[in-house]
């Protein structure tokens, strides 16, 4: 199994150091044919890497909540009736923008592509490769969500319901393993251009799990962003 590993969208400043971000990222991966692919907007370089893409911040010129009358998962569709809940999501929908842009300038056919943002903590215990192949029988996974560190949940991710809140019209999108032909950029572009792509964990379920009569499965674990990772 060949898979692209993406890392793309907005770089943060970490608490953990990058260093070791990228060690435990690229150790999660060393099981399986994988190459690694870099993007971030060119106003908000914080790591340079050896080809990485940086392109130019697209125009947002609607509100990816609020203008967007696709009907969204019941978390979003309750943050819909107040204003101040739903401004933070005005950038949002770039995420997705993103993942389109990077996946369409891989090099190669891969069986599997990994999506990730880039503050991520990998377990080093779990083995990731399985997680991949599970996903590649069953439909698109997405790992992630944590609300503190907590190493018995990123070692051991649990499976969260479907009829749950945080599966209904929701792709839990720290980390995302999908097939090629589970993500169709130019239905994210079409989406963009038409102003109705959804943000951040509703975007990606809108273009990778709903034109696939919902085959996503969504994890609490397995990874965790490094604002949560403080040892």
């Amino acid at each position: 199994m060949k898979i692209a590993v993406c890392i793309s969208g907005q770089q943060r400043k970490t608490t953990i150091d990058r260093s070791i971000l990228d060690s435990r990222m690229e150790e999660a991966f060393s099981n399986v044919d994988a190459d690694f692919y870099y993007h971030t907007w060119i106003d908000n370089v914080l790591y340079d890497y050896p080809k990485i893409h940086k392109q130019v911040q697209p125009k947002i010129d609607y509100h990816p909540v609020l203008d967007v009358k696709h009907k969204a998962g019941v978390i979003l569709e309750e943050k819909r009736k107040n204003r101040d809940k739903v401004n933070k999501f005005q950038h949002s929908s770039k995420q997705i923008l993103a993942h389109a842009y990077l996946c369409d300038n891989l090099n190669h056919k891969y069986d599997m592509i990994v999506r990730l943002r880039w503050d991520l903590y990998f377990s080093e215990k779990l083995d990731y490769k399985k997680l991949l192949e599970k996903s590649y029988e069953e439909g698109v996974h997405g790992y992630g969500y944590q609300a503190r560190m907590d190493h018995n949940l990123l070692n051991n991710p649990v499976e969260l319901i479907k009829t749950g809140r945080r599966s209904d019209g929701m792709l839990t999108d720290n980390c995302i393993f999908h097939k090629p032909e589970w993500f169709d950029t130019s239905y994210v572009y079409k989406l963009h251009e038409d102003k109705e792509l959804l943000p951040a964990e509703w975007g990606f379920y809108q273009t990778m799990s709903e034109p696939f009569n919902d085959h996503h499965t969504n994890f609490l674990g397995g990874v965790i962003t490094s604002r949560q990772g403080k040892f």
